[in-house]
């Protein structure tokens, strides 16, 4: 046991004595998060920019991209109706993510099968990436759940 004691002193000394190691472990952790702070004050992610593509063009795909536009983290910047030259306009208008509601989205969900929305995140910086694509998902959450409620399936879970 006296061992293990010497042992820890003789770390704990090291350690102190070595500025380098004293900065970057116990300074810096403050400086990061002091420059984060000042980076993110609002604390809330706002009006992030995304682009649609409705390749569907029914009245459920409007109604998802009505929803998109409705949430408060998204703002709709382009509704297209094809991916030809998306990627110019992904950079052209710096978006944040680009939401993809394929063919046959509003016949899929009548058959009460799952439709797969397609998702692109532009993951430059994580924080507006991870806000826009919850947003997403929460949209596609919602709907999901109004259709089980229609069907009345949402009561079996209360």
């Amino acid at each position: 046991m006296k061992t293990i004691f010497l042992l820890i002193r003789r770390e704990f000394r090291a350690f102190l004595t070595n500025r380098i190691f004293v900065v970057a472990f116990l300074l810096m952790p403050l400086v990061f998060s002091v420059v984060q702070a000042m980076v993110y004050q609002q604390g809330k992610v706002r009006h992030l920019p995304i682009i649609v593509v409705d390749k569907d063009q029914t009245p459920a795909s409007n109604r998802f991209r009505d929803m998109l536009e409705d949430d408060p983290i998204l703002h709709v910047i382009s509704n297209t109706y094809e991916t030809v030259n998306l990627h110019a306009l992904l950079l052209q208008t710096r978006a944040v993510a680009v939401v993809v509601i394929p063919y046959h989205f509003e016949a899929d969900l009548l058959g009460q099968k799952k439709p797969d929305l397609i998702c692109y995140l532009n993951m430059a910086n994580t924080l507006t990436a991870n806000a826009a694509g919850g947003a997403i998902n929460l949209c596609a959450g919602t709907m999901n759940a109004g259709l089980l409620q229609k069907r009345g399936v949402a009561d079996a879970f209360r």
